[in-house]
C-alpha cells in the first residue's frame, strides 16, 4: 500500500476516473494507460489497491447482479439467475486445443458485464426458425430465387466472409453501440450505422484515404453492406471527422469487439436425476463425456442457440450427429419434459473449461430435437444392426440434387443402466445423391403430425448441408487430437502504417473470418493478403424475405485457392448465420 502514498496525485485521480468513465477495463490495461500517459510503470496490484480504496474494484471471478435485467427476465418466463460471464473467461485464441487447427490470438479483454436488457442482446433478435415453414418448405430457403430477376455483378463480393463474421459474433452493426453512446446532432441512428458500416469496409474495397473515396464508382461497397441507395460522400465525411472526436475510440473498439470474439467451445446440459450430456458449441454433435471439441462458436451465436433451442423453445434443437446411446437416452428423456428428467441447467463454455454463461430455469414445455446418425459411427450399428431401410418413398429437393429416398421405422433406445423404460423414436432413413451416395438417419421425438419425414430431411439438410464432408461433423466424430492446451500471445496489429481506428475492427473481423471459415495455414496472414486471394473476389448477391444469397464468380483455373475457397464456403453455409434481419446467409461458387 506504500507505493500508493508516493504517487502523485494526478496520477490517482487519472486512475479513478478512468475506471469511473470505462468500468470494464483491467488492470493490465489500465497500466498500458497509465505508461503510454505518465511513462510511468505501475503493477496491477498498486493499481488495484487505488481503485480498492475509491471502492471501484470488483471481485474476482465475480460480476455485480444486476436487479432489472434479472427481472426482466424473468417477465418473460426463463428465470436467468445464473446468467454471468466470469471475469476469468478467455478470448478467442487465447487458448486452444492443439492441433491442425491453431487459433488466432487476441488482446485480453476485460469480463462482459451485464446489462440491462431483458435478455443478452441476442436473445431479442428476430433470427428465428419455424417448425411449420420447415416442413412444407422440402429444403426451399432459396423459395423466391426462382425465376430470378437480372443478376448484377458486384465487385469484392468475398468480403462477404468478413460480413458473415460480423453477423455472427455481433446482433447489430459492429459500430453500433459506439455510435450509438456518442451519437452526433444531425445524425439518425440508422444513418449513422450505416455511415459506420461503409466506414468500416473501405479498405477491403481498396479505399485507403477517405478522399480515395469520391473515385469509387462501384456498387459492391453499398450492396455488401445492404444499402440499395448510396450514402452522399458529405454524409460518410461528416460521420469519419465525428468518430476522430471520440474520446478514446480505439479502446472503446478493442475492448468492446474483443468482447464479441469470445470464443465458446462447448455446451453442457444437467438434468434433474443428475445426468448431463455435451453438445459442441455449432451443434455438430452431443456425447456423453465432454471431449475437446475443435468446434468453435462466438458468444452471441451460442447464446442465440441455448435461448432459442434450449430455453424457449422457438425452434427445434438440430444436431449433426449423436456420439452413443447414453447421450441419446438423456437428450430424448430430458426433452421429454419428465418432472425427474427435465433440463435443470445449461451451461456454455469456453477453452479453458470457465463457465461462459448460464440458464438454469426454463420454460416448461417438451423440446423438439432431431439428430443424424451415420454408417459409419459405431453407434449406428449398435443401433439398427441387421435392419435395413427400404427406401421407396421419394421427393425432389430444390437445391439442384436430385430425387431423395427416404424411408422410417420406430426405434427403441434403452436406458444405459437397465433401470429404466426404453424410449421410442422416429427413425427416418435417406440416401441422398452426390459425387458419392450419401446415406443417414435421423432420429426425432417429433411425430408426423409435427413434422413430416420431408420436413425432418429438409430441416436437418438446411442445416447440415454438407454431410459426411462436412468440416464440423469431421471434427466432433474423430477422435480427440489433442488432451493439451496451449496459450498463445499476440496482438491485432494494423496492416497499413497510416491506418485508422476503424482498421482495428476491420483486423478483428478478418482475424475471425481467417479461423471460423479457412483452413489455419491462413491464420497468419494479414489484411491485405486475404483481400487479395479472397475478398476481392467478385460475385451475384440476391435477397429475399428469408435469405441472403451469395454467388461468388471462381477465378480462373489457374487460381490456386480454388479447394480452400470451397471449403470456406461449406463452413460459412454450417455455421448458420443470418443477418440482423434473420435472413439466413448462404453462399456458392459459380
Amino acid at each position: 500500500m506504500g507505493v500508493i502514498h508516493k504517487l502523485k496525485p494526478e496520477v490517482v485521480q487519472f486512475i479513478v476516473q478512468k475506471k469511473k468513465d470505462l468500468p470494464q477495463v483491467s488492470c493490465r490495461k489500465m497500466a498500458d494507460f497509465i505508461r503510454t500517459t505518465f511513462e510511468l510503470s505501475l503493477s496491477k496490484s498498486a493499481i488495484n489497491n487505488i481503485l480498492q480504496r475509491s471502492t471501484l474494484s470488483s471481485p474476482v471471478g465475480r460480476r455485480p447482479q444486476d436487479p432489472v435485467r434479472k427481472e426482466s427476465v424473468v417477465q418473460q418466463g426463463v428465470k436467468a439467475k445464473s446468467f454471468k460471464i466470469p471475469a476469468q473467461k478467455k478470448i478467442l485464441g487465447e487458448q486452444s486445443p492443439k492441433g491442425d487447427s491453431p487459433l488466432p490470438a487476441f488482446p485480453p479483454a476485460p469480463p462482459i458485464q451485464p446489462t440491462k436488457s431483458p435478455l443478452p442482446p441476442v436473445a431479442q433478435s428476430q433470427r428465428k426458425f419455424s417448425v411449420e415453414r420447415a416442413s412444407s418448405l422440402q429444403l426451399q430457403p432459396k423459395e423466391g430465387l426462382s425465376p430470378s430477376p437480372p443478376k448484377t455483378l458486384y465487385d469484392h463480393m468475398g468480403s462477404i466472409f468478413l460480413k458473415a463474421a460480423e453477423w455472427e459474433i455481433s446482433d447489430g452493426p459492429l459500430l453500433g453501440k459506439i455510435l450509438k453512446d456518442n451519437l452526433p446532432t444531425g445524425f439518425s441512428q440508422q444513418e449513422l450505422d450505416q455511415a459506420g458500416e461503409v466506414l468500416l469496409f473501405l479498405q477491403v474495397f481498396g479505399i485507403k484515404r477517405l478522399e480515395d473515396f469520391i473515385h469509387y464508382t462501384k456498387d459492391g461497397l453499398w450492396a455488401i453492406n445492404g444499402l440499395k441507395t448510396k450514402i452522399p460522400f458529405s454524409k460518410i465525411n461528416e460521420a469519419a471527422q465525428f468518430l476522430k472526436t471520440v474520446s478514446g475510440l480505439r479502446v472503446q473498439l478493442q475492448i468492446h469487439i474483443s468482447q464479441l470474439v469470445t470464443k465458446a467451445a462447448y455446451i453442457k446440459a444437467v438434468f434433474r436425476d443428475g445426468n448431463c450430456i455435451w453438445v459442441d458449441a455449432l451443434g455438430a454433435g452431443v456425447s456423453s463425456a465432454k471431449r475437446r471439441y475443435q468446434n468453435f462458436s462466438s458468444i452471441n451465436q451460442i447464446t442465440t442457440t441455448m435461448i432459442n433451442q434450449w430455453l424457449m423453445q422457438r425452434e427445434p434443437l438440430i444436431l449433426g450427429a449423436v456420439q452413443d446411446g447414453q447421450a441419446l437416452y438423456h437428450l430424448a428423456a430430458g426433452f421429454a419434459n419428465e418432472q425427474n428428467r427435465k433440463l435443470q441447467r445449461i451451461s456454455a463454455f469456453g477453452y479453458d473449461d470457465q463457465e461462459i454463461i448460464a440458464f438454469d430455469s426454463f420454460i416448461d414445455t417438451k423440446r423438439s430435437f432431431l439428430v443424424g446418425v451415420w454408417p459409419s459411427q459405431e453407434f449406428y450399428q449398435e443401433l439398427f444392426g441387421s435392419k435395413d431401410f427400404d427406401y421407396k418413398k421419394n421427393f425432389e429437393m430444390t437445391d439442384g440434387h436430385k430425387q431423395i429416398a427416404y424411408d422410417e421405422m420406430t426405434v427403441k433406445i434403452k436406458d444405459p443402466v437397465g433401470e429404466l423404460h426404453p424410449i421410442s423414436l422416429r427413425a427416418v432413413g435417406f440416401e441422398m445423391p452426390g459425387s458419392q451416395l450419401q446415406k443417414g438417419v435421423i432420429l426425432t421425438n417429433m411425430s408426423d403430425k409435427e413434422m413430416t419425414a420431408e420436413g425432418l430431411i429438409s430441416a436437418y439438410v438446411q442445416r447440415w448441408s454438407c454431410f459426411q464432408e462436412s468440416p464440423y461433423l469431421q471434427n466432433f466424430l474423430q477422435p480427440n487430437v489433442s488432451e493439451e492446451y496451449v496459450s498463445q500471445e499476440e496482438n491485432i496489429s494494423n496492416d497499413l502504417p497510416e491506418a485508422n481506428d476503424l482498421h482495428i475492427a476491420l483486423n478483428y473481423l478478418n482475424r475471425y473470418s481467417q479461423e471460423a471459415f479457412f483452413p489455419s495455414a491462413y491464420c497468419d496472414l494479414d489484411l491485405s493478403s486475404m483481400i487479395a486471394m479472397f475478398y476481392n473476389i467478385a460475385g451475384y448477391l440476391q435477397c429475399t424475405k428469408e435469405l441472403v444469397k451469395v454467388e461468388l464468380i471462381m477465378p480462373k483455373a489457374e487460381y490456386p485457392y480454388q479447394n480452400d475457397l470451397a471449403l470456406a464456403v461449406r463452413k460459412v453455409n454450417e455455421r448458420n448465420i443470418s443477418d440482423f434481419q434473420g435472413r439466413k446467409l448462404f453462399v456458392t461458387c459459380l
